[in-house]
Order: C-alpha cells, then structure tokens, then sequence
C-alpha cells in the first residue's frame, strides 16, 4: 500500500464581519473561524546518497582507485538516463586509520579515501535500476533514500483553496446560527504551507557491494 504525502494548509483567524443592527452606530462585530485544505499525492522522485569508499596503504594509489571507481559510477548512470546535474557530490574526504595485530600492537597505517555524492531520481520507476547499477558499478554505501515531490507549489494552491472554502462554510453556518449576516471578510492570515504525514527517511544501506556484486535489489515503495 502506497504511502502518501499530506499537504496541510491551515488558515488560522480569517475574521469575517457581520452586521449587528440597522442602527447608525451599530458596531461591527467579527467571528474567527480555522478553514483547513488537505491535497494528497503520491511521490514523484527520489533522492539518495552514494559513497564510494577505498582503503590503501599507498595515499595516492587510494585516490587514484577512488577516482575510478566514482567515475564508473557515474558514466554508468548517465549512461541509464541519469543526468549529470542530477549527480551532485555532497562530500569528498581523506583520512588515516591504524591496523592492528591479534594482540593489539599497532601494525602500520592505511589511507581511508571517501567520496559522496547525491543522485536525484526523477523518474521513480527506475529506482531499482539506479540502485542496481551503483552497487555493480562500485557504491559501496547507498543510504538516505527520500521520496518527494517536485512540484509542491500547485499542491499548495490546491490546499489554499480548500481551505478558504471551508473556512467560508464554517462562517457561514455560525453566522446563520446566531441570525447574523456575514457582510465582509476582515482579514486572512495565511501562513506558508506545512508537510505532515509520512515525512520518513527510508534508510537503507549496503556496505561492501559493488565489487563483484551482480545482486538485484527489492522493491523500493513510497
């Protein structure tokens, strides 16, 4: 069953006069109603993080293994239809560890090279076909996997709409309720839209894949 992202737009104090009396110096009262629009849609991309990470006793021939490795990855998924400005590198890190004997005695150092970089998928169905060809072409950590939407915008005009509808309605039944006739709207507060509902991070990992690997991964749903 298929997730979905909530837009939810609150209109809070949308104050709607009415009239009191047909005096002269009748004042103007107000009511304060909530209106309240909610728009659903299914996710339309993705966005998760690849690492590709080496280990090597020799600084520059950890680099140079790095450097080939990221760019296979990426000439494989471009050449699936993964634009290049949909590749965005978040982080690219060298660092030393110390290795170890049985009885715990230092037993030289090793250079740990590390290279991230974003892929925006904009096409959800080819999500699968993203992460098989990163793990097989040398990603050794997938992880941070998002749904989104591109266009919220629109869900947000929607949501707008919805709500001054039913604040109105509100409005309406309250003032008929007590005899009253609404005549003009004071004001509207309408603050930015709010995401609620399923906002996770569907966090997967693969550690060590991509050298040698061949696996086809499961079903990724939103």
């Amino acid at each position: 069953k298929n997730m979905k992202r909530i837009v939810v737009l609150s209109f809070l104090a949308v104050l709607l006069a009415f009239s009191l009396a047909t005096s002269a110096f009748a004042q103007t009262k107000t009511i304060t109603v909530n209106g309240t629009g909610i728009v659903t849609q299914d996710p339309d991309m993705v966005r998760l993080s690849l690492t590709i990470m080496t280990e090597n006793s020799s600084i520059k021939d950890g680099i140079t293994e790095n450097t080939k490795l990221v760019e296979n990855v990426r000439e494989e998924l471009t050449g699936i239809g993964i634009p290049k400005n949909d590749l965005i590198t978040t982080n690219y890190s060298i660092w030393t560890n110390t290795r170890w004997t049985d009885d715990g005695e230092p037993n030289g150092r090793y250079y740990v090279v590390n290279y991230t970089f974003q892929v925006v998928v904009r096409d959800t169905a080819k999500l699968n076909e993203v992460l098989d060809t990163a793990a097989n072409a040398g990603a050794t950590n997938i992880d941070q996997l998002q749904h989104d939407i591109a266009d919220k915008k629109t869900m947000f005009s929607e949501a707008r709409k919805l709500a001054l509808a039913d604040a109105r309605a509100k409005a309406e039944e309250i003032a008929a309720e007590i005899g009253k006739t609404i005549v003009d709207v004071e004001m509207v507060d309408m603050p930015e839209y709010a995401e609620v509902g399923n906002m996770r991070n569907n966090m997967m990992e693969y550690n060590g894949m991509g050298m040698g690997g061949g696996g086809e991964t499961p079903t990724i749903t939103s």
